[in-house]
């Protein structure tokens, strides 16, 4: 008969799913609790073995080693089953110790599976809020760029439009250039018709003048032909009166008649010659030179 306890899996099992500080302590005092169990149960065991037979043999497997204790020297019956009996308890007091620190063990794992739970609940929650504040965050940006664009398109639109009033501009200062260049043509031409306009308005103030005085000579002409007139006809009555004296004086005297109003032709004739001089134009007839004065044949002509 031999009896063998493996101990390869015996803390490794419950170890691994504690996490927490004080599931860490937890599950070194339940591994220390655990091999002091196992190391009374043993030296029960060790003692055991000097009343058992010679052929049964003790053995322990820990971490993949077979330990050989010893082999028990032969026993009786009754001290066998006595043996036997005391390492079932303590075999059962092992068990219930064991699952004592099981059923802590799961309420362990329970409240553990609950802060855990809790804390994956506060995880998803903070998770929701992050989700949400992402889908905040992307609608802002959403609209941020809905923003832009449109004033990415106003921007555009007002691009356009600027450079359309440039063309306008560009357009209408050509426009005004071109007014301007005909302006100053127009100008001029007012101007050279002003001159003209002064040129011919002096000329017809000259011609006007010229005219008066021509009309303020052939006036004095006249003037003075009535007078020379009056006087021939006053000698024609008195000549008219005495005929035989004037017969007489023609056969003495057949020289031309001397003509009392000559002194009055000399005095009209220096008299225009003083009035062309002082206007600047002689005569009707447009010569220069002095006017031709009245001769007796005129006068001869005149009576």
């Amino acid at each position: 008969t031999s009896l063998t306890v493996d101990l390869r899996h015996a803390p490794s099992e419950r170890a691994e799913p504690l996490k927490t500080k004080g599931a860490v302590q937890f599950a070194q005092d339940e591994e220390e609790t655990l091999h002091q169990a196992l190391k009374a149960s043993l030296d029960g065991m060790t003692g055991a073995c000097s009343r058992l037979r010679g052929e049964d043999v003790v053995s322990v497997i820990e971490n993949g080693e077979l330990t050989v204790l010893g082999f028990a020297p032969p026993l009786s019956a009754v001290e066998k089953q006595k043996e036997i009996a005391a390492s079932l308890k303590r075999s059962s007091e092992i068990a219930s110790a064991i699952m004592t620190m099981e059923a802590v063990d799961e309420e362990m794992q329970e409240r553990s599976a609950r802060e855990e739970e809790t804390r994956d609940t506060e995880l998803q929650q903070r998770l929701a809020d992050k989700e949400m504040e992402i889908l905040s965050l992307r609608q802002a940006l959403q609209e941020e760029q809905e923003a832009r664009s449109a004033a990415e398109a106003k921007m555009r639109e007002a691009r356009s439009t600027l450079r359309v009033r440039d063309e306008l501009l560009r357009s209408k200062n050509e426009e005004l250039s071109n007014l301007h260049i005909e302006l100053h043509s127009v100008a001029r031409e007012h101007c050279s018709l002003q001159l003209r306009f002064r040129r011919l308005e002096e000329s017809r103030q000259e011609d006007v003048t010229d005219t008066s005085s021509e009309l303020l000579f052939l006036r004095r002409q006249c003037k003075l032909l009535e007078e020379m007139n009056q006087q021939l006809r006053d000698q024609h009555h008195a000549a008219s009166a005495k005929p035989v004296l004037l017969h007489k004086e023609e056969r003495e005297v057949p020289t031309e008649p001397v003509v009392p109003a000559e002194p009055v032709a000399r005095d009209a004739s220096k008299e225009s010659t003083m009035s062309t001089k002082e206007e600047g134009r002689i005569g009707s007839h447009g010569s220069p030179g002095p006017l031709p004065s009245i001769s007796r044949a005129a006068v001869r002509a005149m009576s």
